[in-house]
């Protein structure tokens, strides 16, 4: 079993370390467990895209690559297409909350646009990451409550509007009128914070 996981990734695991050792044949076999057993879309078009990204990093031949997709994916010619595209990603800036503010506007936007769920890496800075951590913390709750199919681009929206909700509420909050002056600090800092730890794509 893979360390500290769930028993759910270990043949993409030994596929994937099979796959950039260029023994495709060997890989077959676990991937086609994968694609039997995975019920969750997104697990099996990470296993996809971590193949499709290896893939282009060694500069495999599409002859030697193909086999291994198409064990995992089938003959499914637009998703071995995407396993294989480079992948998108926005990088949001430092600043305060000014930068949150702004980093809100432009999620939303991507959001309304049906582009925020095709970004596959998001990275935030300083003030920015608040906002991050928030965002895929979301996310992750909308992945593992909800079945792929029944996420529409609305989700998205709705996400990233319930994300500005409650990211205003924690900045109108009066800190100052809740802990004396003091202890401002100390409270400012303890009061319903906890560190969030990040996922694979979001720093």
């Amino acid at each position: 079993m893979v360390p500290g996981g769930d028993g759910k990734w270990n043949d993409s695991t030994r596929a994937e370390a099979l796959f950039g050792l260029k023994r495709f044949s060997e890989t077959v076999e676990p991937l086609a467990r994968v694609r039997e057993k995975t019920k969750q879309l997104w697990r099996l078009e990470a296993t996809a895209m971590q193949l499709g990204g290896i893939a282009r990093l060694r500069h495999f031949e599409w002859e030697d690559a193909g086999v291994a997709l198409k064990a995992l994916l089938g003959e499914q010619e637009g998703a071995i297409r995407r396993a294989c595209a480079a992948r998108s990603g926005s990088h949001f800036r430092a600043g305060g909350f000014r930068a949150s503010l702004f980093d809100i506007g432009v999620l939303a936007r991507l959001a309304e646009c049906n582009v925020l769920r095709h970004v596959e890496v998001l990275s935030w800075v300083s003030g920015g990451s608040i906002v991050g951590a928030h965002y895929y913390l979301k996310l992750r709750e909308l992945l593992q409550g909800t079945d792929d199919g029944e996420i529409e681009p609305v989700a998205y929206v709705k996400l990233v509007e319930e994300l500005a909700r409650k990211f205003l509420e924690g900045v109108q909050t009066d800190v100052g009128g809740i802990c004396s002056p003091a202890s401002a600090t100390t409270c400012a800092c303890s009061r319903n914070v906890s560190r969030a730890p990040t996922g694979p794509g979001i720093s």
